[in-house]
């Protein structure tokens, strides 16, 4: 597997494995992307951003994540908790994991993390962020399994919904 930028030509692979990632965690019970989120221009403003990142294989597109540098303000405000690094450490924030119905169960999203953990070595950063839904527990497994610790809780700016927080530090053991 190649992980890569998304191209702008990758959109409807993305779509396909956002709409699958959708009906998994429906099947599941979890009411986490909902209404059509993330929509087609959310990805596309991703790729445009060059947040958007893909495992490639033989077949295409399998899996993506959107992976932010410059903060993220829906982390600013943590409850019942705290962070790792307080408040002022400089993160790398994931966002929009989504796996392939093909390939999921193969460990791609702990593959696709661990990418973002060399980025966030390699570059400097103290630690990666990442916030799911408290039903997502095939999320919460994988985060856990990855390293992630729970932090607390944080709130959407958009629609004021409540999210588990999670932080990795890059210094940590693995």
């Amino acid at each position: 597997m190649i992980f890569r930028k998304a191209k702008e030509s990758d959109l409807a692979d993305i779509s396909r494995i956002m709409a699958q990632a959708r009906g998994f965690m429906e099947q599941n019970g979890v009411v986490q992307w909902v209404n059509g989120y993330p929509s087609d221009e959310v990805v596309l403003e991703d790729i445009r951003e060059e947040n958007c990142w893909v495992f490639a294989d033989d077949r295409g597109v399998c899996a993506t994540v959107t992976v932010l540098t410059d903060g993220e303000p829906d982390y600013d405000k943590i409850y019942d908790g705290k962070w790792l690094t307080g408040d002022e450490g400089k993160y790398i924030a994931m966002h929009r994991v989504a796996v392939a119905d093909r390939v999921r169960g193969q460990g791609v999203a702990p593959k696709l993390t661990a990418q973002i953990k060399e980025r966030a070595r390699s570059e400097g950063f103290e630690s990666i962020r990442i916030d799911t839904h408290r039903d997502n527990k095939a999320m919460q497994r994988m985060l856990t399994k990855s390293g992630f610790s729970p932090c607390g809780i944080i709130y959407l700016r958009k629609n004021g919904d409540e999210r588990i927080a999670f932080e990795w530090l890059v210094n940590a053991e693995e």
